[in-house]
């Protein structure tokens, strides 16, 4: 995923995507959506949305769930140069 184009968003509308039936079991779901979740937690809070939609379907995903939680990897291959900024007083700190 390191190579792939970047996403201008963490997610599409689901009419936008298409039709895709049944689940690919050799894609690690489960844990691509928690390693998502735990990077969401501190740093990324603009893929909230995006991780929610996703989190629905942990019991069987279909390749389009998939291909949602690829779509997030490629947004945040994009975005990558994005901080967080904490200001206290006049002192700034860059969370990156």
């Amino acid at each position: 995923m390191q190579n792939s184009k970047a996403a201008a968003t963490p997610i599409l509308k689901d009419s936008e995507l298409r039709e895709d039936a049944g689940g690919d079991n050799s894609f690690p779901y489960r844990e691509a959506v928690g390693a998502l979740a735990y990077l969401m937690v501190g740093t990324r809070p603009d893929i909230v949305y995006a991780l929610s939609i996703v989190s629905r379907h942990l019991e069987a995903p279909t390749k389009r769930d998939i291909l949602k939680v690829k779509r997030i990897f490629r947004y945040l291959n994009g975005t990558r140069d994005y901080c967080i900024t904490y200001k206290r007083g006049m002192q700034k700190e860059m969370v990156c």
